[in-house]
């Protein structure tokens, strides 16, 4: 066996270093990064299956268990939820088993394939925080129908996930003009409205900002692109219009093209996403999925990789 056999390469979580700084500028290179190291973890050939015991319900008859989340924070419980989930996933698994770097994956997916034998209570701390910055990342692809935005008792991480701050090229090329007009392009698929304010001033600050709340109360509500489903419905009706033929027909089919959301409902005057972030009742789901109790979850279903 070679020594690089014998040797695995540490992680960034196990060398204690957080590969998020600058997260959202520098994403697609962490996802790169982290496949080249779980590549090399899985050098060796195929893992085996993971025993019951990787599976443990850590959240049932420990410590915390009668408060509302099993005593952790709202982010870190949403964040633990999503691992748990993803750790049974069969692609990911899959993953992990077989050493195949996916590269198009979330790098939140990444830090699970990486770490899958271990539950979300015996990761570190820094593997904990890593992944909930991945989470919070303003391009994380959130469970279909539930929401990771940040817990309100923390503003400063609402506003982070909430505006970004567009740097326009210093120089004429055409590389770095292309980079610049697709990460609008990407921030507007995520329902991102681009404007820009005049900051030479504090009295031109307020009236910035009085203009452009106004400019939003205008707008219509943004969407996230991948939630949109455009749906196309025949309808029979009557045809009302006068005969150019002796015998046409009194009926004609007509075609109709809607768009509309997925996942979403309503409360007062605004849509939300559908599913509550419930931690007993997801994890129970979960408990029933290792049991064999149900064939499918549909929390793992909604789960989006990349």
């Amino acid at each position: 066996m070679s020594a690089r056999n014998r040797k695995r390469k540490r992680s960034p979580i196990e060398e204690g270093t957080n590969p998020f700084a600058e997260l959202e500028s520098h994403e697609n290179e962490q996802i790169e990064k982290l496949a080249r190291i779980e590549a090399e973890a899985c050098i060796t050939g195929k893992k085996q299956n993971l025993s019951p015991a990787n599976f443990e319900h850590w959240w049932k008859g420990k410590p915390g268990a009668a408060s509302t989340r099993w005593g952790l924070s709202l982010n870190e419980a949403k964040a633990a939820v999503i691992y748990e989930g993803m750790r049974r996933h069969c692609a990911v698994r899959k993953a992990w088993q077989e050493g195949k770097p996916c590269g198009q994956w979330q790098t939140f997916v990444q830090y699970v394939v990486n770490n899958l034998p271990l539950t979300w209570v015996k990761l570190n701390d820094r593997a904990k925080s890593a992944l909930i910055g991945a989470m919070h990342s303003k391009f994380f692809k959130p469970p279909i129908g539930y929401s990771t935005f940040p817990d309100e008792s923390s503003p400063e991480n609402c506003e982070r996930e909430t505006i970004q701050r567009l740097r326009v090229p210093q120089t004429d090329d055409p590389a770095a003009m292309q980079s610049f007009v697709d990460q609008i392009r990407r921030l507007e698929k995520i329902g991102f409205v681009i404007v820009a304010v005049d900051h030479k001033s504090p009295r031109r600050d307020a009236y910035g900002l009085r203009a452009l709340k106004k400019l939003l109360d205008r707008l219509p509500p943004t969407h996230v692109q991948a939630d949109l489903r455009t749906e196309l419905q025949i309808v029979r009706q009557r045809n009302l219009a006068k005969r150019t033929k002796p015998f046409g027909s009194d009926w004609q089919n007509v075609a109709t093209i809607t768009e509309g959301l997925i996942a979403k409902r309503k409360r007062e005057k605004h849509l939300i996403e559908e599913k509550i972030f419930g931690f007993y009742t997801i994890l129970g789901e979960l408990e029933q999925l290792d049991k064999g109790e149900i064939q499918q979850s549909d929390f793992v279903q909604r789960l989006q990789l990349s």
